[in-house]
Parts: C-alpha cells; structure tokens; sequence
C-alpha cells in the first residue's frame, strides 16, 4: 500500500463542490450518500488535485489511510494542533 504526503494544496473547489452535496444528502435523509460526500470532502481537503492515498482500495480504505496519515501528523505537531484548530 503506497501512501502520499499531505500537502499544503488542498482542493478547494472540490471541497466546496462536496459540501453543497452533502447538505443535499442531507436534506433527503441519504445516509449512503452523506457518507461518501463526506469521505470526498476530507480527502479533498488533505490530498492534493493529482495526489492519491493508495493505489487500489474502496471509500473505507482510502478512509482508513487518510485517518492514520492524519493522526500521526497530529501526533508530530501536538502544540501546532492545539493552537490552530481546536477551539
């Protein structure tokens, strides 16, 4: 399994793109459609437009991926963490 670094580009145009579909998931009650927006909106977010996360895999592997990359990041930049994102 090859995974990419986090980049400092994210995708904001995809993220916005996912966002506006979620909330219409949303409003029609689409669990399984809520899910996959939202699995887009974070890897939009983390992973560069040409980047990937593994070479082959579904949602929750690309899902599983992204949440252990981002976690050992948290972990290497604990006081960065506090200081920006949590309120």
């Amino acid at each position: 399994m090859a995974y990419s670094e986090f980049t400092v580009r994210p995708h904001l145009r995809s993220a916005w793109k996912t966002l506006f579909m979620f909330e219409e998931a949303y409003k029609n009650n689409d669990k399984e459609n809520e899910y996959i927006c939202f699995s887009n909106f974070i890897a939009s977010l983390l992973v560069s437009e040409n980047g990937y996360v593994i070479d082959t895999g579904t949602y929750r592997d690309v899902n599983m991926a992204i949440m252990e990359k981002f976690l050992k990041q948290v972990e290497r930049h604990p006081i960065l963490w506090r200081l920006f994102m949590v309120a």
